[in-house]
């Protein structure tokens, strides 16, 4: 099963006004997950669902910083989910294959949000835009 739905709680935009260097600014890119929860199961359901809260946070150095906190809903077969859980409880960590696809789900909304708050805070882009040239 897919993800569920997918929602910031709380966003955070800050420039810190510092000059930018000729060589730019270095920005430091990290998605943690906080918590991992595992949602009520409905009755007569064949599957269940988590819910992981996330933090996606974009270290500008000196300049400024963007964080987004939220959560994520993931929804799959009752086996499935409880591995998933019986993981996090253990080492705090998600299977490899659902922590991909969460955090990739993440990182698709995360940066397009971030993109735009960037712009409006006048921080430099954290990703590489496409430009047009001139052909020779």
């Amino acid at each position: 099963m897919p993800i569920l739905d997918l929602r910031f709680s709380k966003i955070k935009a800050e420039n810190n006004n510092k000059p930018v260097s000729k060589e730019g600014v270095k920005v430091d890119m990290k998605v943690n997950f906080i918590n991992v929860e595992e949602l009520p199961k409905p009755e007569n359901s064949p599957t269940s669902a988590f819910k992981a809260d996330f933090e996606f946070k974009l270290d500008y150095q000196k300049h400024g910083s963007i964080v987004m906190d939220g959560y994520i809903l993931y929804g799959d077969e009752d086996k499935k989910i409880k591995e998933v859980m019986k993981s996090w409880k253990k080492d705090k960590i998600l299977e490899k294959e659902v922590s991909l696809l969460l955090m990739n789900a993440i990182l698709v909304k995360s940066n397009v949000k971030a993109l735009n708050l960037a712009q409006e805070i006048n921080l430099p882009l954290h990703l590489r835009m496409p430009m047009l040239g001139n052909q020779k």
